[in-house]
């Protein structure tokens, strides 16, 4: 049965522009906000922050992070405001965009791995089916939703984005970024990202929505390039 769905909701993309990416950036949040790519990477002890040049990817901006943390999804909930997640240590950081610089930190339960806001509400991903909303001024939880792809959960749930009125998300160990209706949790359309792939064992994990071009940079893990497309839903 899901191979069968899978075909009829395969959704279509082209390629627009490639640009270059620090293949050592073990990417986990991808952002674009106002003219900069803002870029975290996970890993402890090599954890950042990073300010890029979308029309290059070069980096202008780097601020490493404590050795105790693993820095996971990034969203902007305000032009001065991006919060910053971590893996397991329950921590969310509030980031200044202009410094890198953390403002304020907030507490969260459970696993943090992407994170997306829809204007209202902050959204987790945790490696589960499960989807968390979240009050953007103190992170608590307000509601979650399940995310199926005919009638099945669909695990490992990683870097969201919101455009278009839809969730987005990359699934972990997989080249595949999931098109999620926000109010039921159903997938719309699956994209197989399989020929970006530079073929090093490293996964797509990276979303960016370029409302000026209507366009999506995407990248992954240690991946050399960053590749901007059009998505069609």
């Amino acid at each position: 049965m899901i191979p069968h769905i899978l075909a009829t909701i395969a959704g279509a993309w082209s390629l627009i522009g490639i640009i270059g990416h620090d293949p050592g950036a073990y990417t986990q949040g991808f952002e674009l906000h106002d003219g900069v790519l803002y870029e975290s990477t996970g890993i402890y002890g090599r954890s950042s922050l990073r300010r890029t040049d979308p029309s290059t990817g070069e980096v202008l901006q780097l601020r490493r992070l404590p050795d105790s943390l693993f820095a996971e999804g990034i969203t902007f909930v305000s032009p001065d405001r991006m919060l910053v997640l971590t893996w397991r240590e329950g921590l969310v950081l509030a980031v200044d965009p202009a410094t890198l610089e953390t403002v304020d930190t907030f507490t969260i339960r459970g696993e943090g791995w992407g994170l997306c806001f829809d204007g209202e509400r902050v959204i987790r991903s945790d490696g589960t089916e499960m989807l968390r909303f979240h009050d953007p001024r103190n992170m608590r939880v307000t509601d979650s939703l399940m995310v199926t792809l005919a009638g099945v959960p669909q695990r490992n749930l990683n870097e969201l984005e919101f455009a278009r009125g839809v969730i987005w998300a990359n699934q972990w160990q997989s080249n595949r970024i999931l098109a999620i209706d926000p109010a039921s949790g159903a997938v719309l359309r699956v994209y197989d990202m399989s020929a970006l792939n530079p073929g090093r064992g490293s996964e797509l994990n990276g979303i960016a929505y370029d409302s000026d071009r209507d366009l999506f940079l995407v990248t992954g893990k240690n991946w050399p390039l960053t590749y901007s497309i059009d998505i069609k839903l």
